[in-house]
């Protein structure tokens, strides 16, 4: 890597490469196929500059190419962003960039079971591609009578937009038609589009002998699939045309499978002068809207009481955690913690069980 930098810019441009050589049997496509050479090596160049005292801004591309056994790609990347001082304390900024992801070997390789699901490989899974936008504003504050408390609003709307997406689809992806040919495998489902919104305030102020600090955040996303009726790929033994619409719980409105909706976060904090503090930290998520098909249409046969889960689950999961500590010495901290205080059983996805309440 070199770098180059006067008063108005700044320029950094170099490379890097990595080779492996991978044997598992996990990853043999279960054709015995368990060894596999893997390449990467990309260059790359980026300009950081301030016209202005008041606007930063950054440009800059790289080049990847990937290779995996016989397989290779390579694509250019953009990337581009600005950031504006509008006043004492406010700042706006926006930004763009493009993604490139090439199959990683579990993608491509992987064939196991896990928990009673199987996994396939996908031999033909092709790069997800993507670009990404986002506007925001950030805001300083003050108050109080010597302007003790004091922190930032940050808020940002942003846009992902992804061709040939890659998704884990449930399916009848083996030979067969028996229970052991129902898995997961990695597909490329078309054209997808994630929109959303996020609010975020953090600070810190104090009150006699007490110290406060806070981190509050919400994200709200509208996860999309932008061609739910193309046929994207066909189950080996069916001969059947797999679709988002046609896999999906609910494919009322085209929303991506396992994402959630609404995340809400908070963690605040006080601290006494005697070296005492106390925290207390929130969460909550929406539930899933859309999940594979399949998971509720083989329920009665598997037997993991997913119909019940997805019909029975709150529309909003909240969780509590609380800190009690002690300042022993200035690099020593005595801290008892809470997780998940009320004990919620609960999962957020489908057949992965979340933690009871914790002591740490």
């Amino acid at each position: 890597r070199v770098q180059y930098h006067d008063e108005y810019f700044n320029v950094t441009a170099g490379a890097t490469g990595m080779y492996t050589d991978s044997e598992s049997d996990l990853y043999d496509a279960g054709i015995g196929l368990n060894t596999h050479v893997i390449g990467n090596a990309a260059g790359y160049c980026q300009v950081d500059l301030k016209p202005h005292k008041r606007v930063n801004l950054t440009v800059g591309s790289r080049y990847e190419t990937f290779r995996i056994d016989s397989a290779s790609d390579g694509q250019f990347v953009f990337r581009s962003g600005v950031n504006y001082r509008v006043g004492l304390g406010t700042f706006m900024r926006a930004s763009f960039g493009q993604g490139y992801r090439f199959p990683t070997i579990a993608e491509k390789f992987i064939s196991t079971e896990v928990g009673g699901i199987n996994v396939f490989p996908s031999l033909d899974l092709s790069p997800e591609r993507s670009w990404n936008a986002e506007i925001g504003v950030k805001q300083g504050f003050r108050f109080g009578a010597d302007g003790q408390w004091k922190g930032f609003v940050d808020a940002a709307v942003f846009m992902q937009r992804f061709d040939d997406y890659i998704e884990y689809t449930f399916g009848f992806w083996g030979p067969g038609q028996s229970l052991n040919d129902i898995g997961f495998r990695s597909v490329n489902t078309g054209p997808a589009q994630v929109r959303g919104w996020e609010i975020s305030t953090t600070g810190q102020g104090s009150a006699g002998d007490w110290t406060f600090d806070w981190l509050i955040g919400h994200t709200h996303i509208d996860p999309k699939s932008l061609a739910p009726d193309s046929i994207y790929a066909v189950y080996p033994y069916l001969d059947a045309g797999v679709s988002f619409a046609n896999t999906s719980s609910n494919p009322e409105g085209s929303v991506l499978k396992y994402r959630i909706i609404d995340g809400f976060r908070a963690n605040i904090r006080a601290q006494h002068a005697s070296g005492w503090s106390c925290g207390w930290n929130a969460s909550c998520n929406t539930k899933i809207q859309n999940i594979d098909l399949a998971f509720l249409e083989l329920d009665p046969l598997i037997g993991y009481g997913l119909v019940d889960w997805f019909a029975d689950r709150p529309a909003k999961m909240w969780l509590h955690g609380l800190q009690v500590g002690k300042q022993i010495t200035e690099s020593s901290l005595l801290e008892l913690s809470v997780r998940n205080l009320t004990n919620q059983v609960y999962s957020l996805r489908p057949l992965a069980a979340e933690p009871n309440r914790m002591f740490v």
